[in-house]
């Protein structure tokens, strides 16, 4: 596993590093000109399957443009079919064959052996820790329990998703029982990618800002304060993103994770107050990865005076690249954090 003083790592704790680590959500994948040619061959679901071919994808951001971390190119849907959810990633996301109506589709639902299961996941993880010979850490990640509930009882997500909120509601005990099935397959999955080499999980809960407070707190919040809990006693860092959740930071400062990744819509600092004393990743808008790299850095400076040097900061997108950021942006980004904010 990669050393405890890398930067990365000592970001996610808290402390003080030699510089500002970067990473971007998605940079492994659609912007790079190595990965767009493996596409024209390989569906998504055959890259990911095929652990030569992962493990290329997910080294190539580090070899390109000189991130600090590399996540593993995977997909949030990869263990759900181990699970028994048939489904087909399109290019507006995952489409569930034969979404969950009732509670007779949650019994259904397999418990998950990560390691048999989803081999082809920990054997990129090890072949990309090979590759990379720990210069960097590999980040594992799942789908929160949430995210992956809203899939696979809406089949093709609705746009305020009303199908999972009036199932939610009128259905509390099954409900419970589904969050308590995602919550162990989503413990068991991370800890596999921890046993076969993860330096720390990102768990995605994209979906989590559509709810309110309260909903949040009573549907899903347990559950992932489980998840963190087990993640904890491996001894690796966690990092929870969502999106649109500003108004739950109290919330999210209590789930456990030791990072919490916030998104564009408030400024860094303040975002960094109302979470508390943890650690925060974030929070570059990835449109402005388009713009003139003049303006790319007005932005990046901007966040980089909100957090002016505070120990903890990761530096990160809001969201997911963009298919058409330009290579050289990237990497020029990484450059100037770096010599930002050496000490």
């Amino acid at each position: 596993m990669v050393d405890k003083n890398n930067a990365f790592i000592l970001a996610c704790k808290g402390r003080e590093a030699e510089y500002t680590p970067v990473w971007f959500m998605r940079q492994a994948g659609r912007y790079l000109p190595g990965y767009m040619e493996l596409r024209k061959h390989h569906s998504i679901m055959e890259m990911y399957k095929n652990p030569t071919i992962s493990s290329a994808i997910t080294t190539m951001p580090v070899e390109s443009i000189g991130v600090d971390a590399a996540i593993v190119f995977a997909d949030l849907m990869t263990p759900l079919e181990a699970m028994g959810i048939e489904f087909d990633i399109a290019s507006g996301g995952p489409i569930i064959k034969y979404p969950i109506k009732d509670p007779r589709g949650i019994e259904a639902l397999k418990q998950i052996n990560p390691l048999f299961d989803t081999g082809y996941v920990m054997d990129t993880i090890r072949r990309s820790v090979a590759s990379l010979q720990n210069r960097v850490p590999i980040i594992g990640f799942s789908g929160a329990p949430f995210t992956l509930a809203s899939y696979i009882i809406e089949g093709v997500l609705s746009k305020d998703l009303h199908v999972i909120k009036e199932f939610m509601h009128s259905n509390a005990e099954p409900w419970h029982a589904l969050m308590i099935k995602l919550a162990e397959m989503v413990s068991t999955y991370s800890i596999a990618q921890v046993s076969s080499g993860a330096s720390a999980i990102q768990l995605f809960d994209s979906w989590a800002g559509n709810l309110c407070p309260a909903d949040y707190e009573d549907f899903v919040m347990p559950y992932m304060k489980m998840i963190f809990r087990k993640i904890s006693e491996v001894g690796v860092p966690s990092i929870y993103f969502s999106t649109c959740t500003s108004g739950m930071f109290d919330l999210l400062s209590e789930l456990g994770a030791d990072v919490i990744s916030v998104d564009w819509r408030m400024n860094i600092d303040d975002a960094w107050s109302g979470i508390g004393c943890k650690a925060i990743q974030g929070n570059l808008d990835p449109s402005l990865m388009l713009c003139n790299f003049s303006i790319l850095e007005r932005s990046a400076n901007a966040i980089m005076e909100q957090t002016a040097g505070r120990p903890g900061h990761i530096f990160n997108l809001g969201h997911g690249m963009l298919p058409a950021t330009p290579v050289q942006n990237a990497e020029r980004l990484v450059k100037l954090v770096h010599e930002r904010t050496a000490l």
